[in-house]
This record gives structure tokens, sequence and C-alpha cells, in this order.
């Protein structure tokens, strides 16, 4: 699935649009947004927690009540690569079931602007689609305050018993075990990374200390010259030299070993 299957044009920008279409496939979730004229109502809320697990229920109005089917996808937050670790299915009838339409129909959902400027860091990402009789009409939130979401969200997630998820200890050991390698390696390669640039630093000054009297050869353009600018950036980065005769730049390690 594409994100444009997912999403009607313009609902999302694309880097949203792409990455709610993912997690949406990881989860085996179908797109609601192409609908029929006949369609009864549906109702799709994702929640993304910044350290739990991602959940989704989405909501079918039937003859009955509401068929609720619940996941959980497991993976890292924006790595794009969750896996569907538990679903469930729920049918509301009677009293809950009314209590639910009443929640929706309070909630004014189509009347509400798509985003909002409140954003954030930690918190949770919230997406809720709604479908009903060829309308579609998405809102994407960070940490939702508006009452009628929170009230509508707290009776889906209790009447579909996706609070009731708990990890496999076992596998969530093993997750925590790759992730703690991945964050070391990363941190191995950084260290790696930060040695290098402060080698090939000490090697720059040292070069620009002769470039004056000795000049040095471009690896680019193969001129040997004086005409060379020195570019100190090791309090940030990588230093570098810029030749003028055409004017790329190199560091120590693109050029030809002495001797």
């Amino acid at each position: 699935m594409t994100p444009s299957d997912y999403f009607v044009s313009e609902a999302l920008d694309a880097i949203d649009s792409k990455w709610w279409s993912s997690l949406l496939t990881c989860a085996n979730e179908v797109p609601i947004c192409t609908v029929a004229p006949d369609q009864p109502t549906t109702l799709r809320v994702c929640r993304v927690p910044a350290f739990r697990h991602a959940s989704i229920v989405r909501a079918a109005r039937t003859s009955r009540g509401w068929h609720l089917v619940s996941k959980v996808i497991d993976g890292p937050r924006y790595a794009l690569d969750g896996q569907l670790v538990w679903e469930h299915t729920h049918t509301l009838v009677g009293p809950d079931a009314e209590q639910l339409q009443q929640l929706i129909d309070g909630s004014q959902l189509w009347a509400m602007p798509t985003t909002t400027a409140r954003m954030g860091l930690d918190g949770e990402m919230w997406l809720i689609e709604c479908a009903q009789r060829g309308k579609y009409h998405v809102l994407y939130r960070w940490s939702p305050e508006e009452q009628p979401l929170l009230a509508l969200a707290a009776c889906l997630w209790l009447a579909s018993g996706v609070d009731q998820y708990r990890p496999d200890p076992h596998l969530e050991l093993q997750r925590n075990a790759e992730r703690a390698s991945s964050r070391a390696s990363a941190e191995r390669a950084a260290e790696l990374r930060a040695a290098r640039i402060r080698r090939s630093n000490v090697s720059a000054r040292t070069l620009a200390a002769t470039l004056g009297s000795d000049g040095l050869t471009c690896p680019h353009c193969c001129q040997h010259t004086k005409d060379i600018r020195f570019v100190d950036n090791s309090r940030s980065g990588e230093s570098y030299f810029v030749c003028k005769q055409c004017g790329r730049t190199f560091v120590p390690a693109d050029l030809e070993p002495l001797g």
C-alpha cells in the first residue's frame, strides 16, 4: 500500500502520510478513505506513545452494534519496521454500543480541523479517521487536549480490551537486548568517527603550517599550488582545504600518501 491508498489527497502532508501508512501496513490495516455512499460509520484511532507500544482500534457500525478490532504494533517509533504482535476482536452491543454512538455524535469529529499547532517531543501521536456514507475525515494530533477526543478514545480502549495487552517477557527481553546492541553499535560508530576526525584535524593543521612554503597538490584538479585555503572547522567537525584553482574541497585523507 502507498500513502495515496490510505489518505485522500492533501489530507496529510507527504511525510506524515508516509509514516502513518507504513504503520497501518505493519498492522495489516486496509484503507478506509475510499468509502461507498452506503457505507456505515467506520472509525479508526491510532495511538503512538513515545515509550510504549503503538495501538490501533477500528470500530465499524453493524446492525447489532459496533464491531471492534484492536491491534498492538511493536517496534522502534520512527523506524517504520514494526510488527503486529497482538490482535483482538469484540462486538459492542446494548448500552455500551449506545454510549459509543453518543460519544461519536457529541465529539463533532467532522467539524474538527485536520491538524493543530500543538506539537511536542514526547507524549503521544494520534491519528483519528472517520468514514461514513461517502465522506472521509482525518485528524492528526500530538497529545490531544480536546475532551471529546479523550472521552471517545477512553471508551474505545476500554471496550476493545487493548489496554489488557501485556508483552511476552521473554520477547521483551530479547527486543531490549537487540535495542541495547543497536545503541552500542551506533555509539561505537560515533566514537570511531570522532577519532578519525580528530586525526584528520591534526594532519590538516600540520599541512596548513607548511602550505605557504610548500603548497599542496589538489586531489581533484591535480594542480600543485599554494593558492589553497585552509578552513579550520575543528570546533564543530572536520577541517578541510579549498582549492582556488578548481573550487573543490578536500581533507588530508584525500591526498596521496607521501613517499
